[in-house]
């Protein structure tokens, strides 16, 4: 049996090329249906109006702290141009009701935080908010 297989190592072999191709063929698929799956969707939430991705904090405004930070970008903001004045007045669970103000407080306060870091580290940070007061509702520090 020089130089031959047997025929179990000859199965073995033809069952890793099967797996591999078939990994292979998810990988094709997923590549392929990416563009249809909406991981190039534009805006279509009803909650913002905008996204600016990547933008830079320029300046922060604690004067309203604890109930509003301001805050300015490097770049514009959907109808708020360059240098507007963007407001977050509290967001998600902890929303103001005049019930229960401290709560609200404590998200302002924390996305207060989050953009002093992004100030400081000069991190880009994405925003997604409202054209009417030019108000922030979601943002990501990168």
């Amino acid at each position: 049996m020089c130089g031959m297989r047997s025929a179990s190592r000859l199965l073995d072999d033809l069952a890793e090329i099967v797996k591999r191709m078939i990994r292979f063929i998810g990988f094709l698929i997923a590549v392929l249906l990416f563009p249809l799956s909406g991981g190039t969707q534009t805006i279509s939430d009803p909650r913002f109006d905008w996204e600016v991705l990547g933008a830079t904090v320029e300046v922060v405004e604690a004067s309203y702290m604890p109930d509003l930070v301001t805050f300015q970008l490097d770049r514009d903001a959907g109808a708020c141009p360059k240098g507007t004045w963007i407001n977050w007045t509290g967001a998600g669970n902890d929303a103001f009701t005049p019930s229960c103000p401290q709560a609200s407080q404590a998200n302002v306060t924390a996305v207060f935080s989050m953009l002093m870091a992004a100030k400081l580290s000069r991190n880009p940070i994405n925003l997604f908010g409202r054209d009417t007061g030019c108000v922030a509702n979601y943002i990501h520090l990168w």
